[in-house]
């Protein structure tokens, strides 16, 4: 129960948090393309896609620390933690002043390669010497998200994060009263993330059960080290190729102004990871701290009643969001951008399909079992390459969405549901009545928009919040009709989990 309330106490943080940066992006972002317009837009959105193309590497270390902190801290391992500690950060150092070198000779290829306009070339070589020099200073970042989110203190974490959540907004303000172009807007931003950066390291050293010291690990150690790792940097590698790979795609086909229309599109994906990854941070560290305990129930428990409460704190927002997403496009940034209403739809549905099998990916990533899922996503991240040049000749920007969409819909299940009946984290016909909700909604929510299509209009934001509201309504209470009917038995016991943990809360 004491680890049910924890997990309660850091999902509620990052709700907080999560919240605050919706609104933040939701908010900038109009403005920053009413201010450098599109072609500026769409070089900057270039810039950065190739700026975190080779970012899987940090954000592995990151991800790694988060099992292995729980582990060796409930163990007392405390020179197997400094050992680990020293050779992420030894490795952290080294992967972040390549990227930085690569950012740096990027001019050097020349901007026509990339479509960029001769005019604009002297700006972008201007933002990537500032990121590439920028990038270099960032190299502890992977480690204190990793050390923060591993000891579970996610409020601390957020509240270390805010310089870089408000550096859109600082870095807009000062540069439109300035009058200043997007060296200076660049350059800002990175001065946020290096201050968030600095003050988590200081206060990591604070925090960590033992003395960091500096140990290098012992062979057994690295190999342990390197097993692991290789399969989250496979894994973050597909996950890099599919996202950022198109962005250039794009630039270098289709131009600067439709990576804009991609980028804004791409931004309601970025908000759907927002929902889902709600409660996820949350969800490794208790994982990885109930495998050392050998707390199999708590897992099996979470597995199950933790996906159904999951699905039903995400899919219906995401849904009633899909069936009005054109709405929204046009009221967030203009009509110009009506071209990106279908690939963001596109992209809702994507987040919608993997809701259910969220809670069990994480899961096997505590318990150590991403082999499979790692080499699936990195072989079909290739394939995805191939189609997806070939498909933007004719399709353009849904011509690079669709074969990252059929990932999410179609492999990623598949490969999560096969790995999680091995290694008996589910049963079979739970796994089933998890899965069986989601497209029973999108089918219904595809005839309620058909059926309320004249309905469904706004002319103000006002009116979208209660066609919003109104359409969230509809959707929840048929999904939980829907979720009652294939297990009845569950969301009575879903609640009495929650009611508990805050009983148990408020007792204290």
């Amino acid at each position: 129960m004491r680890r049910s309330l924890r997990l309660l106490v850091n999902t509620a943080a990052n709700i907080c948090f999560r919240a605050i940066q919706f609104g933040s992006t939701f908010i900038i972002v109009p403005l920053v393309l009413n201010y450098f317009g599109k072609e500026i837009c769409g070089i900057y959105a270039a810039i950065v896609a190739i700026s975190v193309l080779f970012s899987f590497l940090g954000t592995a270390i990151s991800m790694s620390l988060v099992r292995f902190i729980p582990f060796h801290s409930k163990r007392r391992h405390s020179d197997d933690l400094s050992a680990i500690l020293t050779t992420f950060s030894l490795c952290s150092a080294l992967i972040y002043i390549l990227l930085g070198c690569c950012m740096l000779m990027l001019p050097s290829i020349g901007w026509e390669r990339l479509n960029v306009a001769p005019a604009l070339a002297p700006l972008a070589t201007k933002v990537t010497r500032i990121m590439g020099i920028c990038i270099m200073l960032q190299f502890m970042q992977p480690i204190v998200s990793g050390i923060l989110d591993g000891l579970e203190r996610f409020v601390l974490r957020n509240v270390i994060s805010l310089p870089m959540l408000l550096a859109s907004p600082i870095a807009y303000i000062v540069t439109s009263r300035c009058h200043g172009d997007l060296g200076l807007y660049t350059l800002l931003i990175q001065i946020c993330n290096i201050t968030s950066m600095g003050f988590g390291f200081f206060l990591c050293l604070w925090l960590l059960p033992c003395r960091w010291r500096l140990l290098l690990p012992s062979r057994s150690l690295f190999k342990r080290l390197w097993r692991f790792n290789l399969f989250i940097v496979v894994n973050r590698v597909a996950y890099q190729i599919m996202n950022t790979t198109d962005t250039l795609i794009l630039q270098t086909v289709c131009g600067t102004a439709t990576v804009t229309e991609y980028h804004v599109a791409q931004k309601t994906q970025h908000f759907s990871e927002s929902v889902l990854a709600l409660p996820l941070r949350a969800l490794l560290p208790s994982q990885a701290g109930a495998f050392a305990d050998n707390d199999f129930s708590f897992i099996e428990k979470l597995n199950f009643l933790g996906s159904l409460a999951y699905s039903i704190l995400i899919v219906p927002p995401l849904v009633a969001l899909l069936v009005i997403i054109d709405i929204f496009i046009t009221l967030w940034v203009g009509p110009d951008f009506s071209n990106s209403a279908p690939g963001a739809a596109l992209f809702i549905i994507s987040a919608i399909c993997t809701a259910p099998l969220k809670v069990i990916s994480h899961s096997l990533v505590a318990k150590g079992e991403v082999r499979l899922l790692g080499w699936t996503r990195f072989v079909y991240a290739f394939v995805n390459l191939i189609l997806s040049i070939w498909f933007v000749r004719y399709w353009g920007i849904i011509g690079v969405i669709v074969p990252t969409v059929l990932f999410w819909i179609l492999v990623n299940p598949i490969s999560v549901i096969w790995l999680a009946r091995r290694q008996g984290l589910i049963g079979g016909p739970e796994l089933v009545k998890l899965l069986i909700p989601v497209p029973a909604i999108l089918i219904l929510a595809s005839l309620c928009r058909w059926v309320c299509r004249g309905l469904l209009t706004a002319e103000s934001w006002p009116g979208f919040f209660v066609s919003y509201l109104a359409t969230y309504a509809v959707i929840m209470v048929l999904f939980c009709i829907i979720c009652s009917m294939a297990y009845p038995r569950a969301l009575p016991e879903v609640v009495s989990v929650v009611i508990n943990a805050f009983r148990q809360r408020t007792d204290r």
